[in-house]
């Protein structure tokens, strides 16, 4: 086999065979364009769609079976033209059905391009890791990719990390701190391929002098004008320091209290939702 145009199970029914340009022209249907010319050099990297009039899985060639290459011109639907120019009817929804044309010249499989960046991302180990890549990450117009998750060597991930190529969505929960330099490679129907790299950051247990210390102490008033108040119970360090964040993470403030009530006067700063946390 050549190339498995339409996988799994279900023919892709390729038929009515012509040859130019050294290329083998035919008609073939799968799930992702539906019936549309396609052409091959006779190995699977050069096996692919010539075009597509109708994106998507809606056929633009209504009946496939109109397709014979016959001598008499009257029952001919494929014609070429002058610099082996490819004539042919076809249909879309914008301006139904009128002849078409298609350059073998350019006939060829043009691998899968980096489209949109991957963000690097972190969890605190023994966290639940949902990652998403953006679908947009990658790109072969008229063509279907499929993908594959490694390590930057090209070592299998490690055995908490799971990969769902369905979704583009990496799980787990890691058990100890480490940094993962991950490479996911976008395959197309041809093998032509290309590669992109980020990294999942595994961070310990926050360290005894900078965790989070829940309802250990109090901010008041809520909400608050121009003043935040932040109370802390006795056995705590009575001088810890307190730092107000954006959701973003970014730092706004940083006060380093001298008294077990604090007053901090965040009238300089724009701000609507903030994070805090006491270091004691």
């Amino acid at each position: 086999m050549v190339k498995d145009i339409n996988t799994g199970l279900v023919s892709s029914n390729p038929k009515h065979f012509y040859i130019q340009n050294n290329m083998l022209l035919f008609i073939a249907t799968d799930e992702l364009h539906g019936t549309e010319i396609w052409c091959t050099d006779g190995t699977e990297a050069g096996t692919f769609i010539a075009g597509e009039v109708n994106p998507g899985a809606l056929s633009s060639l209504k009946d496939p079976e109109v397709f014979e290459f016959a001598s008499e011109f009257d029952s001919q639907i494929l014609f070429f033209g002058k610099d082996n120019d490819l004539l042919f009817p076809a249909t879309d929804p914008s301006n139904g059905q009128q002849i078409w044309k298609l350059s073998l010249s350019d006939l060829k499989n043009n691998a899968p391009k980096i489209s949109g960046s991957i963000n690097d991302t972190s969890l605190v180990m023994g966290t639940q890791l949902q990652y998403k890549i953006p679908v947009f990450s990658f790109d072969d117009p008229n063509d279907y990719l499929s993908y594959v998750a490694t390590l930057e060597d090209g070592n299998p991930l490690p055995e908490w990390l799971k990969f769902n190529e369905a979704t583009l969505t990496f799980t787990g929960i890691p058990s100890a701190a480490e940094c993962v330099n991950v490479k996911i490679t976008a395959f197309d129907r041809g093998n032509l391929s290309v590669s992109n790299q980020f990294t999942i950051s595994v961070i310990s247990n926050p360290s005894e002098v900078d965790q989070l210390v829940n309802q250990a102490y109090k901010v008041f008033p809520n909400p608050a004008k121009d003043y935040l108040y932040v109370e802390l119970k006795d056995e705590m360090n009575p001088y810890p320091l307190i730092t107000i964040s954006d959701m973003q993470g970014k730092e706004l403030i940083k006060y380093q209290s001298t008294e077990n009530i604090s007053k901090i006067d965040f009238k300089i700063i724009d701000i609507r939702y903030v994070y805090n946390k006491a270091r004691y």
